[in-house]
């Protein structure tokens, strides 16, 4: 994925930096990080290796991206996946992270004030709320947003295929 999206590396440096400052704030080693919109698990993944002590609660909307979520996470105990409706998921423990990556632009508009206040519900008072969207350029026309979109699941297709990893597969929508 690095290579279609040259910043993928870096947003994930970004990512596991400010989860590393509040950790450090915190003072706790076991702490809780609520990922909502957690797509096929590769966010996860990371997020395991880098904070093995961390609670990791996945949520997943599209029932498609959760099973190969699942297939994804099942080797690591310390990541809860649940697919739940993300606008109104209510997790039992607060988080110290809520991270929400490449979502925020798939909600409606009218449920994008509820779904923030939900985000507030689920964060401790001291948490932080790491949200990361993507700034597609314009395109002259319909035919190049297509002909980009399918580059897209081309590539995401033949890496899963590569790599045998499901993780990286993503159901093709009509274009």
């Amino acid at each position: 994925f690095a290579q279609l999206n040259p910043c993928f590396n870096a947003i994930n440096e970004r990512i596991v930096q400010s989860i590393k400052q509040v950790q450090k704030k915190t003072k706790r080693r076991r702490f809780n990080i609520l990922d909502l919109g957690a797509g096929t698990g590769l966010q996860a993944r990371m997020l395991v290796r880098e904070f093995p002590n961390a609670n990791i609660y996945a949520v997943e909307q599209d029932e498609m991206f959760f099973e190969y979520h699942k297939k994804c996470v099942k080797p690591f105990p310390n990541v809860i996946a649940r697919c739940h409706n993300i606008v109104s998921f209510r997790s039992r423990q607060k988080a110290d992270v809520i991270i929400v990556r490449l979502v925020y632009h798939h909600i409606p508009d009218k449920l994008k004030s509820r779904f923030l206040r939900n985000i507030r519900a689920n964060l401790k008072s001291r948490g932080r709320l790491i949200i990361v969207e993507e700034c597609l350029g314009k395109y002259l026309n319909e035919f190049e947003r297509r002909k980009r979109d399918e580059k897209y699941h081309r590539y995401r297709i033949e890496l899963a295929e590569r790599t045998g990893d499901p993780a990286y597969v993503v159901y093709q929508t009509k274009i």
